[in-house]
């Protein structure tokens, strides 16, 4: 599994920029070599990689190892994607942004001040 993301990073190196490469690339590249299973269990790395790392952090990581056996198998260095479309599995965490709970306080705060300034007439 290393191998391949090895060269996919190589593949990849010309056609993103350096910071994305130095920054995410090189993070996978770290869970990839930690990983202690191959390419053939991929139930078995979703699963591991889910008892080491947030969700979030695993799926991002699930669709980089598909985008490289999608590559992989495209130039001819594996037979099938064993990842194909796993990441899916994986919700994303809807977080309420600070935004979003200032937008609604600040609707509910103008809503009730209209109420009050209505009651006196």
């Amino acid at each position: 599994m290393a191998e391949l993301w090895e060269k996919y990073t190589q593949y990849k190196s010309t056609q993103i920029a350096a910071s994305t490469l130095a920054r995410d690339y090189a993070k996978i590249a770290r869970h990839v070599k930690k990983l202690p299973y191959s390419l053939d269990n991929p139930v078995e790395v979703r699963d591991w990689l889910l008892k080491k790392y947030s969700s979030e952090l695993v799926r991002r990581t699930l669709v980089q190892i598909n985008a490289c056996c999608n590559w992989s198998v495209k130039s001819g260095l594996i037979s099938h994607n064993p990842f194909l479309g796993m990441h899916k599995d994986i919700k994303r965490v809807k977080r309420n942004s600070d935004a979003s709970a200032a937008a609604t306080l600040t609707h509910s705060f103008h809503r009730r001040r209209a109420r009050l300034y209505y009651q006196c007439f």
